[in-house]
């Protein structure tokens, strides 16, 4: 199964994932910026699956700062400045509204703490690694939750020095600056998607969103020319299973009660398995909360 390859023995690196929210002016204190996604308020999609993933490889010293839920809105607070002081590896999750925060917090995190392992992931890292890695050490590309926990083995082994090079998935710095680009990994099977763990969120994050976020598939067969969808996850769909796909709507509901936002690029692509999920939902008993949307709304 997936998380017996991904292994279970308890490991001791100290572990800090940052998902920045966008800012008007691209600052990493600046004011968060408003649009269409602001009407609600969702978790992070990426960083918090990355926690449950690395939890369950056996990392227990990880954290999640999402700082848009903070008593100060956007801004990290001095109980998460004291943990980027002391983290071993910062995991920057990255889309390109996000990039200039991003980098910043980087170069913060590098003068307070300059034996640190900085990591980047996401759309804007994928596109442009060269960009990244001038403030950072490793970029996964595409998907990390399969790539990310073989990073950190490798790290484990030397935080300094890690042995990277027969790991597909990331492009990296070498010994002599030069950047270094693996061959990617093969997008995450359906099977292997549905054998992720559920995500993980704060009680910050619970007490602060007005909808859940719930994904049952990844990827997209279309061309749009303005969306990075296939560039990030492939040309095509692939699906949770059934099972899968249930399970992880009724443990979202259990977290706080409040609505879904099915984040899938098209959840009615399949209207069949569409059709079946809900009917599924409906004959258990499974109640959904009002509001519930989904992306194409």
């Amino acid at each position: 199964m997936f998380a017996e390859r991904l292994g279970a023995s308890v490991k001791d690196l100290r572990i800090t994932l940052v998902e920045l929210p966008a800012t008007v002016d691209g600052r990493l204190d600046g004011r968060i910026a408003k649009d269409v996604y602001s009407l609600f308020r969702y978790p992070g999609r990426g960083v918090p699956l990355l926690e449950a993933v690395c939890r369950r490889a056996g990392y227990d010293d990880i954290v999640t700062l999402d700082p848009q839920y903070n008593r100060v809105p956007g801004r990290l607070d001095v109980d998460e400045w004291k943990r980027l002081a002391s983290t071993d590896v910062l995991g920057l999750s990255v889309i390109t509204r996000t990039a200039n925060q991003s980098f910043e917090l980087a170069r913060r995190v590098r003068a307070i703490n300059p034996r640190v392992k900085i990591l980047f992931g996401g759309p804007h890292p994928t596109a442009l690694p060269e960009e990244s890695l001038e403030f950072g050490d490793v970029v996964v590309t595409h998907e990390g939750d399969y790539t990310l926990p073989r990073v950190l083995e490798r790290l484990q082994d030397n935080l300094e020095d890690p042995q990277l090079t027969d790991l597909p998935g990331v492009n990296y710095l070498g010994r002599d600056g030069e950047i270094i680009r693996n061959p990617d990994r093969p997008y995450l099977t359906s099977e292997e998607l549905s054998e992720l763990p559920f995500p993980v969120y704060s009680d910050r994050v619970n007490r602060g969103i007005t909808h859940n976020v719930v994904n049952t598939s990844r990827g997209c067969p279309y061309e749009c020319e303005f969306c990075s969808v296939i560039e990030n996850f492939g040309r095509g769909f692939r699906f949770l299973d059934d099972d899968a796909a249930v399970a992880l709507i009724r443990h979202t509901i259990q977290l706080n009660g409040r609505p879904i936002f099915f984040g899938d690029d098209i959840f009615a692509a399949n209207r069949a398995r569409t059709t079946r999920l809900l009917e599924r939902l409906l004959s258990e008993g499974v109640k959904m909360p009002r509001k519930t949307l989904n992306c194409c709304d």
